[in-house]
Protein backbone atom coordinates (compact mmCIF):
# COMPACT_ATOMS: atom_id res chain seq x y z
CA UNK A 1 0.00 0.00 0.00
CA UNK A 2 1.40 3.74 -1.16
CA UNK A 3 1.29 5.79 1.58
CA UNK A 4 2.37 9.77 1.59
CA UNK A 5 1.29 11.11 4.76
CA UNK A 6 4.03 10.86 7.21
CA UNK A 7 3.20 12.47 10.80
CA UNK A 8 6.16 14.57 11.40
CA UNK A 9 6.65 16.10 14.56
CA UNK A 10 6.30 19.90 14.64
CA UNK A 11 10.42 20.62 15.38
CA UNK A 12 11.44 18.00 12.64
CA UNK A 13 8.91 19.42 9.74
CA UNK A 14 10.67 22.48 8.74
CA UNK A 15 14.01 21.91 8.75
CA UNK A 16 13.95 18.24 7.33
CA UNK A 17 11.47 20.57 4.08
CA UNK A 18 14.24 23.34 3.82
CA UNK A 19 17.10 20.52 3.38
CA UNK A 20 14.56 18.52 1.24
CA UNK A 21 14.29 22.20 -0.94
CA UNK A 22 17.69 23.33 -0.69
CA UNK A 23 18.89 19.76 -2.55
CA UNK A 24 15.78 19.36 -5.12
CA UNK A 25 16.74 23.55 -6.27
CA UNK A 26 20.65 22.76 -6.48
CA UNK A 27 20.06 19.30 -8.04
CA UNK A 28 17.42 21.45 -10.90
CA UNK A 29 20.66 24.05 -10.83
CA UNK A 30 23.49 21.36 -11.67
CA UNK A 31 21.63 19.04 -13.41
CA UNK A 32 20.13 22.25 -15.88
CA UNK A 33 23.20 23.02 -16.51
CA UNK A 34 24.44 19.87 -17.64
CA UNK A 35 21.43 20.03 -20.44
CA UNK A 36 22.39 22.71 -21.24
CA UNK A 37 25.76 22.79 -21.94
CA UNK A 38 25.54 19.44 -23.43
CA UNK A 39 22.37 20.02 -25.69
CA UNK A 40 22.21 23.89 -26.42
CA UNK A 41 26.11 24.41 -26.59
CA UNK A 42 27.21 21.13 -28.26
CA UNK A 43 30.28 20.63 -26.39
CA UNK A 44 32.30 18.27 -28.45
CA UNK A 45 31.82 14.37 -27.44
CA UNK A 46 30.32 12.27 -29.66
CA UNK A 47 26.79 12.32 -30.41
CA UNK A 48 26.10 8.95 -27.96
CA UNK A 49 28.25 9.94 -25.61
CA UNK A 50 25.99 13.35 -25.02
CA UNK A 51 22.89 11.67 -25.47
CA UNK A 52 23.54 9.35 -22.17
CA UNK A 53 24.69 11.80 -20.03
CA UNK A 54 21.43 14.39 -21.06
CA UNK A 55 19.48 11.20 -20.19
CA UNK A 56 21.28 10.96 -16.98
CA UNK A 57 20.79 14.89 -15.95
CA UNK A 58 17.31 14.69 -17.31
CA UNK A 59 16.23 11.77 -14.71
CA UNK A 60 18.36 13.64 -12.09
CA UNK A 61 16.03 16.89 -13.15
CA UNK A 62 12.89 15.30 -12.52
CA UNK A 63 13.88 13.49 -9.45
CA UNK A 64 14.68 17.29 -7.79
CA UNK A 65 11.53 18.87 -9.43
CA UNK A 66 9.62 16.10 -6.96
CA UNK A 67 11.64 16.50 -4.20
CA UNK A 68 10.97 20.44 -4.11
CA UNK A 69 7.29 19.72 -4.41
CA UNK A 70 7.54 17.38 -1.20
CA UNK A 71 10.32 20.19 0.85
CA UNK A 72 8.10 22.90 -0.13
CA UNK A 73 4.69 20.98 1.83
CA UNK A 74 2.91 21.00 -2.11
CA UNK A 75 3.09 17.48 -1.66
CA UNK A 76 2.12 17.51 1.73
CA UNK A 77 -1.00 15.82 4.15
CA UNK A 78 -3.71 18.28 3.09
CA UNK A 79 -2.70 17.79 -0.59
CA UNK A 80 -1.24 14.38 -1.32
CA UNK A 81 -2.43 12.01 2.11
CA UNK A 82 -5.44 12.28 4.24
CA UNK A 83 -5.05 12.56 7.74
CA UNK A 84 -6.10 8.91 8.67
CA UNK A 85 -3.42 7.43 6.85
CA UNK A 86 -5.38 6.31 3.26
CA UNK A 87 -4.56 6.70 -0.08
CA UNK A 88 -5.42 9.67 -2.49
CA UNK A 89 -5.26 9.82 -6.04
CA UNK A 90 -2.55 12.15 -5.57
CA UNK A 91 -0.40 9.91 -3.68
CA UNK A 92 -0.36 7.33 -6.18
CA UNK A 93 0.79 9.79 -8.85
CA UNK A 94 3.38 11.01 -6.83
CA UNK A 95 4.62 7.54 -5.64
CA UNK A 96 4.20 6.25 -9.27
CA UNK A 97 6.33 9.48 -10.72
CA UNK A 98 9.19 9.61 -7.82
CA UNK A 99 9.94 5.24 -8.19
CA UNK A 100 9.53 5.87 -12.43
CA UNK A 101 12.20 8.41 -11.59
CA UNK A 102 14.21 6.79 -9.35
CA UNK A 103 14.64 3.81 -11.38
CA UNK A 104 14.95 5.72 -15.00
CA UNK A 105 17.85 7.63 -13.42
CA UNK A 106 19.57 4.07 -12.07
CA UNK A 107 18.83 2.61 -15.65
CA UNK A 108 20.03 5.62 -17.16
CA UNK A 109 23.34 4.83 -16.13
CA UNK A 110 23.77 1.31 -17.54
CA UNK A 111 23.99 2.70 -21.17
CA UNK A 112 26.73 5.07 -20.15
CA UNK A 113 28.48 2.52 -18.65
CA UNK A 114 28.33 0.32 -21.32
CA UNK A 115 29.60 2.72 -24.00
CA UNK A 116 32.47 3.58 -21.54
CA UNK A 117 33.36 -0.09 -20.64
CA UNK A 118 33.62 -0.89 -24.62
CA UNK A 119 35.55 2.20 -25.53
CA UNK A 120 38.11 0.96 -23.02
CA UNK A 121 38.63 -2.46 -23.66
CA UNK A 122 37.72 -2.60 -27.80
CA UNK A 123 38.86 1.27 -28.53
CA UNK A 124 39.56 0.54 -32.21
CA UNK A 125 36.32 -1.21 -32.53
CA UNK A 126 33.82 1.02 -30.66
CA UNK A 127 32.68 3.13 -33.32
CA UNK A 128 31.30 -0.11 -35.42
CA UNK A 129 30.24 -1.36 -32.12
CA UNK A 130 28.76 1.76 -30.86
CA UNK A 131 26.67 3.04 -33.99
CA UNK A 132 23.79 5.53 -33.92
CA UNK A 133 20.99 3.21 -34.11
CA UNK A 134 22.45 0.70 -31.18
CA UNK A 135 22.92 4.08 -29.18
CA UNK A 136 19.53 4.87 -30.04
CA UNK A 137 18.20 0.98 -28.91
CA UNK A 138 19.67 1.61 -25.41
CA UNK A 139 18.09 5.16 -24.95
CA UNK A 140 14.78 4.13 -25.32
CA UNK A 141 15.35 0.71 -23.28
CA UNK A 142 15.91 2.95 -20.48
CA UNK A 143 12.72 4.96 -20.59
Amino acid sequence: MISCYHQFPASDKYPSGSILTVIGLLGILFSGSTIYFLALRRIRLSHCQNLFIINVAVSDVLVSIVGVFRGLGIINGKFVGAPNNTTTPYCVVYAISLYTFIRSGMLALLPLTIDRAISIMLPLHHNSIITKRTCGFMFGATW
